[in-house]
């Protein structure tokens, strides 16, 4: 099924716990495998490029901060990063994300959550990790891997 030279994708939402609003995303996308690389190559280049922006939209204004973070070694290439937008009502949304390529699948996992007013020296420190989900990245790209070794490529 996979790199066989059509597009597909796959998305599923989780979130963690009763009541909780915070999301943990995942997206499969598969493609020939120069396709893949190349959109891993345009990932890395964004997010080194999109350190700082601002943006408005229906619920207000907000400005953002990218960081690219070390990635365990999974699959054939990997790019983390995370992202904290300061709302113009006081409070953050923080996500990670983490793409791992393997073959033609990206593999792309996003954790999100929602803080209110955070102090400056509370802000400086606040730095989210994957932490339970770190073994969720992990059993889905192992699963990308065993799915990809099965499918001949032509």
């Amino acid at each position: 099924m996979f790199g066989r030279g059509e597009s597909a994708a796959a998305w599923s939402t989780m979130y963690r716990g009763k009541g909780s609003f915070s999301p943990r995303s995942s997206l499969l996308t598969s493609n020939p495998v120069d396709t893949a690389r190349t959109r891993m190559t345009q990932l890395r280049r964004a997010v080194a490029a999109c350190g700082r922006f601002a943006f408005s939209n229906a619920y207000g204004n907000a400005s953002v901060t990218t960081e690219a973070l070390a990635v365990p070694d999974l699959g054939e290439e990997s790019v983390r990063y995370r992202t904290l937008a300061r709302l113009n009502s006081g409070g953050f949304i923080y996500s990670l994300v983490t793409a791992v390529r393997v073959g033609g699948v990206i593999a792309t996992m996003q954790t999100s959550d929602t803080t209110g007013p955070l102090p400056p020296d509370e802000l400086a420190k606040f730095k989210p990790d994957p932490g339970t989900d770190e073994s969720v990245i992990s059993t889905l790209i192992k699963n990308v891997v065993e799915a990809e070794s099965r499918s001949p490529v032509p």
